[in-house]
Order: structure tokens, then C-alpha cells, then sequence
């Protein structure tokens, strides 16, 4: 079992998909602004872009689901590797000791290989969340440091 850096969004049982569809927007911005500061021209849509020689690789994020509860997530962010982060809607025995969590509120869980840019990726998604939710993050999930409340600053 690898080890991941996670995000949990705290919200109404309803907006489930809707942060689930708001993770995906922030995941495409993100390889997009990665793309501009690669390439002046960028066009606004991005399909795929790989080059070996800058060791670039970069991606729409592409979701994947067959029971609409978890969900594959497959993106690029620029950086050497395509990435596939994982997202949970049924999560509630993962995150049922976080701080303003009541059991069957509401949670989504987003989780990716704890390597390369997780934090960036984390922070970006946190960041762009954390004033219209409660939005928790945990860097590394093999450590003894559990979820933290997101505060607006990189941690």
C-alpha cells in the first residue's frame, strides 16, 4: 500500500458531486497554469501535451467512475509524470473523527500518491475550497500527524 496525500471537504450530503465537479475544474486550471508558464501561446483547452526533452506532461483531468461513489481522476501538472488521484464519496468511517464532521453530513475524499507536486496539488485544491467548506488536509498519511483544518496558508 502506498502512501497518499489526502483532502477532505466537509459539506451537505447534496453537494457531494458538486465538489466532486468543482475538484475536477481546479485539477485543469492547475495543468493549464502550469502550461502557460511552460509555453507563452497556450489555447484554453489541452488535451494532452507530452515532451520528452523538458520532461513535460500535462493533461485535461479525465474522471472515471463506475458506481458514482469512487472515483479515478487521471491528470497531468507539468511535471514528469501522469498522476491518477482517487475520490470518495461514501467516506465516512475515513473521515468521521475530523472536527465539524457528523456522521452522514457530507464528505468527499481526495487522495494522491504522496510524492512529486502532492503538495502543490493539495494546497491548490485546498486553497481554492477552504472559504465555502471545510477543507482538511493531510500531507501524509503514514505519519502521526492527522488531518489539519485548512487555514488559507500553504502548511
Amino acid at each position: 500500500m502506498g502512501v497518499d496525500a489526502k483532502l477532505a471537504v466537509v459539506c451537505k450530503k447534496e453537494e457531494k458531486m458538486t465538489v466532486v465537479g468543482q475538484i475536477l475544474h481546479i485539477l485543469n486550471k492547475l495543468a493549464l497554469d502550469k502550461l502557460r508558464t511552460k509555453y507563452e501561446s497556450c489555447t484554453l483547452t489541452v488535451v494532452e501535451i507530452v515532451n520528452l526533452e523538458e520532461s513535460c506532461y500535462t493533461r485535461d483531468a479525465v474522471l472515471r467512475t463506475r458506481d458514482f461513489s469512487t472515483f479515478i481522476i487521471e491528470f497531468g501538472v507539468g511535471d514528469t509524470s501522469n498522476r491518477m488521484a482517487f475520490v470518495n464519496v461514501d467516506c465516512d468511517c475515513d473521515v468521521e473523527l475530523l472536527e465539524n464532521y457528523t456522521y452522514g453530513t457530507g464528505a468527499v475524499l481526495f487522495s494522491v500518491g504522496c510524492w512529486g507536486s502532492s503538495k502543490l496539488i493539495i494546497n491548490t485544491i485546498a486553497s481554492a475550497m477552504y472559504e465555502q467548506y471545510d477543507v482538511y488536509v493531510d500531507y501524509n498519511d503514514c505519519d502521526d500527524v492527522y488531518y489539519a483544518k485548512y487555514k488559507g496558508e500553504t502548511q
